[in-house]
């Protein structure tokens, strides 16, 4: 039933990334053409790296909201 599962995800027409205590454990081949990394590029590195500078700014000011 695994194999079944990772074969459909590996090749979904869109990207699938899986994050598990803040690094990539999983992408699937839509996700690495999409980004243009090679999947050692990707796996085990902290998903943060992959955020745009601004993006990671919105970030930072929604974890001041909710932490007051």
């Amino acid at each position: 039933m695994e194999s079944i599962f990772r074969i459909i995800v590996e090749n979904a027409p869109f990207a699938i990334v899986v994050i598990q205590n803040e690094k990539i454990i999983f992408v699937n081949s839509k996700a690495l053409e999409l980004t243009f990394y090679d999947k050692d590029e990707v796996l085990q590195k902290p998903f943060i790296g992959f955020i745009h500078p601004y993006e990671k700014i919105k970030m930072r000011l929604v974890k001041r909201i909710v932490s007051v």
